[in-house]
């Protein structure tokens, strides 16, 4: 699809399909990933649901090449960026995130580029919210992590000043670096200035 102006509509898009130069409104989004990127390119949704019903990761879907207005986001999300990349390409500096609802949904590891945190609505705990990544590198080394949390933190905040926010899933990130959970929200309730 490609040129098109919907209203109430429901997108699905994975493997071959197409969403380029649109525009979406009040409609839904089915982000089903395939062996391929789905193309989601130079593309508005406003007012829209955007439902993942399979796990997606980010080396099967780039969200930077579109903007999202007033959405709510459901299912689970694993590196994937939102907003924009303004070093990195026409089609990732195109990207947008404003007022939108990520409650529903699970984010492992997602990054919010170059946009206004304050107007996102987050998941609630396990979830953790980072905020200014880049502004935060030097706090990582002075607390004691444990497990590999402390690599995991510094690839976390080793990012340029346009990121401004990183979100992770706790049980996730403690699987993943090898830690318990209590373990993790004390370094991480120690290190502060994070949504816990």
């Amino acid at each position: 699809m490609r040129h098109e102006s919907l209203v109430g509509s429901t997108v699905e898009v994975g493997g071959d399909d197409q969403f380029i130069e649109s525009r979406l409104k009040g409609g839904t989004l089915l982000v089903r990933p395939r062996k391929s990127w789905p193309a989601v390119t130079l593309s508005t949704f406003e007012d829209c649901e955007v439902r993942f019903p399979k796990r997606t990761s980010a080396d099967r879907v780039n969200l930077l090449a579109a903007r999202f207005i007033r959405c709510s986001f459901h299912g689970t999300l694993n590196g994937v960026d939102f907003g924009n990349n303004p070093l990195d390409g026409e089609l990732n500096a195109f990207g947008i995130v404003d007022g939108c609802d990520f409650s529903s949904a699970t984010l492992n590891g997602c990054r919010f580029l170059n946009c206004d945190v304050a107007s996102l609505r987050f998941p609630p705990f396990p979830h953790v919210v980072l905020l200014s990544p880049g502004s935060r590198r030097a706090d990582v080394e002075r607390i004691t992590w444990p497990g590999q949390l402390g690599a995991y933190m510094r690839v976390c905040t080793d990012k340029p000043e346009y990121f401004a926010a990183t979100v992770f899933h706790l049980p996730y990130v403690c699987r993943l670096t090898k830690c318990s959970e209590g373990e993790a929200i004390k370094a991480l309730t120690a290190f502060g200035g994070m949504a816990l």
